[in-house]
């Protein structure tokens, strides 16, 4: 189970990075994932890829799950959620 931070409102965009050179934070970061793959060597591995799409909708959907809780137990917005109580069709909807 994940457990998410119920204070915290990240954003994460997964992208391809072409080079890591003259991005921020890129380079610090294939540092560590070379030292990290270094220190564990030995671990076997189950997958080789997940695919950035099921990364993407696995993220989407536990989005849409907190955001469903957070819609469920405000104190404001009684009237809206008479209208619109499950945000999943609300958006189908919005799409249509």
């Amino acid at each position: 189970m994940i457990r998410q931070p119920v204070t915290l409102n990240w954003t994460i965009d997964f992208r391809w990075v072409k080079a890591h050179i003259g991005i921020e934070g890129n380079e610090g970061a294939d540092k560590l994932a070379k030292e990290a793959a270094q220190e564990h060597e030995n671990i076997n591995t189950v997958f080789d890829r997940i695919p950035i799409t099921s990364v993407s909708s696995d993220i989407n959907r536990k989005g849409l799950e907190q955001w469903q809780l957070q819609w469920n137990n405000a104190t404001k917005g009684a009237l809206w959620r008479s209208f619109f109580p499950n945000l999943v069709q609300r958006l189908k909807r919005r799409s249509q």
